[in-house]
């Protein structure tokens, strides 16, 4: 076992760039590559890098959520996504609740889990993940309304996620409380929470753009940037706020504020790689596979009806909307991968219930474990077959 923290970010590094090297042979994407390099390596299979190790990295894993939701926000440009804009919305809205249907009605009356545990399920459920799609689309140099309108639903998705998680959970205490009042507490916490994240977010956002307004700041593009996303993630997790959302905002916010965003956001492209090897392997060596194969048919049914939600509201969503020929045919198959948000929530249950936290925890890790291998090869087939991959 490594204890040692450079020799593992050295071994990361090193092996996520030759293991993406032979994955790019077989048309597997970099992300699967460094998600496997982690499990591998993992306490599941080698067990070369233990849990400690892992946990003592978090900063790694948390710089790369914040980096990734800024990015995403960075892309989303009002002047880009106007003419998406209705369609963004039906999917994202349709997305949600008929994935959140789904997950619910299999977990409640096929499996017949407490109601409690399906509905946090069905809620869960409804998370996307945005850096494998990112990722993705940057290694294959994508750009066009495709693309953009996967960002968009990727990110408007999340966000629709949280706002229903707090919803349920307020929904949910009430249930295991047995009484009356939990409910609008709840409600008032979720509330603040989402709220804080926007305010947050868009608050750090016109400081900057106002900063590279006035001064002549360019050539500290990187440190700023990373500074500003750092600094919402600390802000974030002393406030009880949503770091992924509040650095998704935050991006949104500066690249429709500060009229050459593009070129300010293009100094992260340095730190990119090493980071996105860091952060996916890392996040490979926390998948569990005992967790699986020991709820297996709990997750397997989990895994079908989340697929089955989210490729039928995509695709109800993109008809409605009239979305073209491409986004019909292939947004939802590239929305499937799930891991960060989930994290986020998974905690967050294990902290508000934990008296029902071990049924959420196994099964939302047997799908992140799935979804985090198989998401990507999906999102990267999707762009290629949407015309707009660059170099496959």
């Amino acid at each position: 076992m490594l204890n040692n923290q450079a020799l593992v970010i050295a071994l990361l590094l090193f092996g996520g760039l030759l293991l993406s090297i032979l994955f790019r042979r077989f048309r597997i994407p970099s992300v699967s590559a460094y998600i496997f390099l982690g499990l591998i390596l993992s306490p599941s299979l080698l067990n070369i890098i233990p849990g400690n190790v892992t946990k003592e990295l978090v900063i790694i894993k948390t710089l790369g959520l914040g980096f990734i939701a800024f990015i995403v926000g960075g892309e989303l440009k009002l002047d880009r996504i106007q003419s998406l804009r209705k369609s963004i919305l039906y999917m994202t809205g349709l997305l949600s609740s008929v994935t959140f249907l789904f997950v619910f009605l299999a977990m409640y009356f096929v499996i017949r889990l407490p109601l409690p545990v399906a509905l946090l399920l069905g809620a869960t459920s409804t998370t996307t993940a945005p850096a494998p799609p990112v990722t993705v689309m940057r290694e294959l140099r994508a750009r066009g309304p495709f693309t953009t309108t996967l960002l968009g639903t990727v990110a408007m998705a999340d966000a629709a996620a949280i706002l229903l998680f707090g919803l349920i959970s307020a929904v949910v205490s009430t249930l295991l409380a047995g009484g009356q009042g939990t409910i609008m507490s709840a409600l008032q916490y979720s509330a603040i929470e989402l709220l804080g994240s926007l305010a947050l977010g868009s608050l750090v956002a016109l400081c900057i753009a106002i900063l590279f307004t006035k001064y002549d700041a360019g050539k500290y593009s990187l440190v700023i940037m990373l500074g500003t996303i750092l600094l919402v993630i600390g802000i974030s997790e002393i406030a009880h706020f949503s770091p992924l959302l509040a650095n998704l905002i935050c991006g949104f916010t500066f690249a429709n504020l500060y009229n050459k965003a593009d070129f300010v956001l293009s100094s992260l492209d340095p730190v990119e790689a090493p980071l996105f090897i860091a952060f996916f392997a890392l996040a490979g060596t926390t998948l569990q596979l005992g967790v699986l194969v020991a709820n297996w048919p709990i997750a397997l049914t989990y895994i079908i009806m989340r697929s089955v939600g989210i490729l039928v509201g995509v695709g109800l969503g993109a008809r409605l909307s009239n979305a073209g020929e491409n986004i019909r045919r292939y947004l939802g198959s590239a929305v499937l991968s799930k891991a960060g948000v989930t994290i986020g929530l998974v905690m967050l249950v294990q902290t508000r219930f934990p008296e029902i936290a071990g049924i959420v925890t196994a099964v939302e890790f047997a799908a992140i474990a799935f979804f985090e291998i198989i998401g990507p090869i999906l999102t990267r087939n999707a762009i290629i077959k949407s015309g707009e991959a660059q170099t496959t």
